[in-house]
């Protein structure tokens, strides 16, 4: 008789793409150093002294 895997009972919560790619850019370390220059790009003319 061949063995079976063990039913998982639990209900799994379905992960939304919003979430899934929200964990992956937590582990992109090259995703942070790009936002962070975007977000320097945005705040620096905003914040700097008009020309």
């Amino acid at each position: 008789m061949a063995k079976t895997a063990p039913v998982n009972l639990k209900a799994q919560k379905s992960t939304t793409s919003d979430s899934r790619s929200l964990r992956t850019f937590r582990r992109d370390k090259r995703a942070h150093i790009s936002a962070g220059i975007i977000i320097l790009c945005v705040v620096v003319p905003v914040l700097g002294p008009p020309i």
